[in-house]
């Protein structure tokens, strides 16, 4: 009984712990350079292959950073931002999956598989019958 009473309190601080932490990550809003920064990441350059505009030396990707400053000055969200490229390219112009369909599976993995590795690791600390 006692040990189940501390793996649920450790199991119970480790996710009060982690509650805090991505609180702290989400609850943080970021600038607008930083906002810039981040969608630039998120955006691909139309002429390079497979980069970014972010990280593409070529003018078009720079003109575009300057499309999306603009409309960080304007006001407009993250997901409108987005929007507004796909719209004008398509849905390969964001590089990363979408998060509905089959890109939701993309997304769940890294949880799913963090859990399943949690899942093991504890499963191998229990001391084993018969085993000194």
């Amino acid at each position: 009984m006692r040990e189940l009473a501390r793996r649920v309190g450790t199991t119970i601080l480790t996710v009060v712990l982690a509650g805090i932490v991505g609180w702290g990550v989400l609850s943080d809003s970021p600038s607008d350079a930083e906002r810039l920064a981040g969608l630039s990441e998120r955006i691909a350059c139309p002429v390079c292959d497979g980069s970014s505009i972010g990280a593409s030396p070529s003018t078009y990707a720079r003109d575009m950073k300057v499309v999306v400053g603009d409309l960080i000055a304007s006001g407009r969200s993250d997901p409108e931002i987005l929007g507004f490229f796909e719209d004008r390219y398509g849905p390969s112009i964001i590089l990363e999956p979408p998060r509905s369909g089959g890109g939701l599976v993309l997304w769940a993995a890294p949880v799913v598989l963090l859990a399943l590795g949690v899942w093991v690791a504890a499963g191998r600390r229990r001391p084993q019958e018969g085993r000194p």
